[in-house]
C-alpha cells in the first residue's frame, strides 16, 4: 500500500465503512474498539468489535485543584 496510494485509500474506505456500520449498532455514548485483519488484496478477512462502559469522564479542573491542594497540605 506504500506504493499504491489509491489502493490505500480504497482499503481505508472499506475499513472506515465497516467501523461505522458496526459502531452504529451500539447505544449512543458507548466506547468502541475494533481489530481488523486484511488479506493480501486489502479485503477485510477477520474483524472483531468490542464495546463497554459509557462516556469516560474524570474530575473537573476545580476538583483537581482541590485534590492537589489537599495533597500539598498533607505534605506540609
Amino acid at each position: 500500500m506504500k506504493n499504491d496510494p489509491a489502493l490505500a485509500q480504497q482499503v481505508m474506505a472499506k475499513v472506515e465503512s465497516f467501523i461505522m456500520i458496526d459502531q452504529a449498532t451500539l447505544p449512543p455514548g458507548r466506547i468502541y474498539s475494533c481489530v481488523v485483519v486484511l488479506d493480501e488484496n486489502g479485503e477485510i478477512s477477520h474483524a472483531a468489535g468490542s464495546s463497554g462502559g459509557g462516556n469516560i469522564s474524570g474530575p473537573t479542573e476545580e476538583e483537581m485543584r482541590q485534590f492537589e491542594a489537599e495533597q500539598a497540605a498533607k505534605k506540609a
